[in-house]
């Protein structure tokens, strides 16, 4: 029964976050700022305590060895690092949501760096490429800053494509579909095509809004 019940609030969880990215992703722009900017903040403090962090990143994977297991009842040592943790994860967010509101511009840089990162990796993963670890990194990077680039320039598109994608992602994740099947990836195409599409309609609309532009062609004069 309560594994029944994990499922559920699982799924529920994973489903109803993904679908709020798809349709509402820019307008909550600052959540997606303070996941990516607390994520960030793990990976450097990763980095800082495994000397393997980097390693296991650019295989996709997170599961760092932070040295918090413990068979018995955890250390001081332990306790410290799991605190630290937890006021890092806090303090990483909350700059995350001020920056995304304060700096859009600055915020979807540093989204759009992490976001073009992460999805590369995916892709790489997902199709077996046998690449050196040098020129892996370097790719990651590389398409990670483009992202930056083009978010810098482009703000408001990159802030819908990116929570989008990752809205996506969190759609095929609550359905427990397999990244490599056809169906995931007719499900990720189809919710990314409707997001964007939806998402770029209701930024127009409220652009026209702001410049006074109706949001509809006037009708045509009548002919006397």
């Amino acid at each position: 029964m309560e594994q029944n019940i994990e499922i559920i609030v699982d799924f529920a969880l994973q489903f109803g976050v993904g679908l709020i990215f798809v349709l509402f992703g820019r307008r909550l722009f600052w959540i997606l700022g303070a996941f990516v900017f607390a994520t960030s903040a793990i990976v450097l403090l990763g980095a800082l305590l495994d000397p393997n962090a980097l390693d296991m990143l650019a295989q996709g994977s997170m599961q760092f060895d932070l040295g918090l297991e413990s068979v018995g009842e955890p250390t001081q040592s332990q306790l410290q690092i799991a605190l630290l943790l937890v006021f890092w994860f806090i303090v990483s967010a909350l700059a995350g949501v001020i920056c995304s509101l304060r700096f859009p511009r600055a915020a979807s840089a540093v989204v759009g760096f992490s976001t073009g990162a992460f999805f590369l990796v995916i892709i790489l993963h997902l199709f077996a490429f046998e690449l050196p670890e040098p020129v892996r990194r370097t790719l990651v990077i590389v398409a990670g800053a483009i992202i930056a680039v083009i978010a810098i320039n482009q703000p408001a598109e990159t802030m819908i494509i990116l929570s989008v994608m990752l809205g996506s992602k969190m759609l095929v994740d609550a359905f427990k579909l397999d990244l490599n099947s056809p169906l995931s990836a007719y499900m990720w195409l189809i919710t990314m095509l409707v997001g964007i599409v939806y998402q770029t309609s209701v930024w127009r609309r409220g652009e026209r809004k702001k410049t006074g532009q109706p949001t509809s062609p006037a009708p045509a004069p009548s002919k006397l």
